[in-house]
């Protein structure tokens, strides 16, 4: 390519394909487990592993039942169509986050004072099960990955 010629820009597209169902439920399933596994265990880490799934799945979820939404095409209301919703889907993630990051704070802190020893073969059978359950979700999901790079 010389100098003088105009570069070829990327142009992403989004694939006509649902999100991965299977790492939704997968996730969500583990997000379960793993409330009940960090109460029973009495565990600070777990429960926040746990927040931190159930962001996950709110971000598969939101995005499989926007994506469906956002086919509709453009009607008055609507003049650019219903694209924009991903956009509310993230925004109910981040809130969703920040609600169990402070909830998490405010088991942690005062445990601070007043340590209390977690049950820890189950919390490492719990790790090990969610290292497991989140490797095979992000395979699935990246196995046809939502953006392809196009060249125009």
């Amino acid at each position: 390519m010389s100098l003088n010629a105009p570069a070829q820009p990327f142009i992403y597209q989004r694939r006509q394909r649902q999100p991965d169902r299977y790492g939704f439920f997968l996730n969500v399933g583990f997000t379960l487990i793993e409330f009940i596994g960090g109460w029973l265990t009495n565990s600070t880490a777990i429960m926040a592993d746990a927040v931190h799934d159930l962001g996950d799945s709110l971000s598969i979820g939101s995005a499989w039942l926007l994506h469906r939404l956002g086919r509709k095409s453009a009607n008055r209301q609507f003049t650019y169509g219903y694209r924009r919703l991903s956009l509310f889907g993230a925004l109910i993630n981040g809130l969703v986050l920040i609600a169990g990051s402070v909830w998490v704070l405010t088991e942690a802190i005062p445990r601070l004072a007043n340590p209390v020893m977690p049950v820890t073969e189950e919390m490492l059978a719990l790790a090990v099960l969610g290292v497991a359950v989140n490797g095979f979700a992000a395979y699935r999901l990246s196995k046809e990955g939502f953006l392809r790079c196009l060249r125009s």
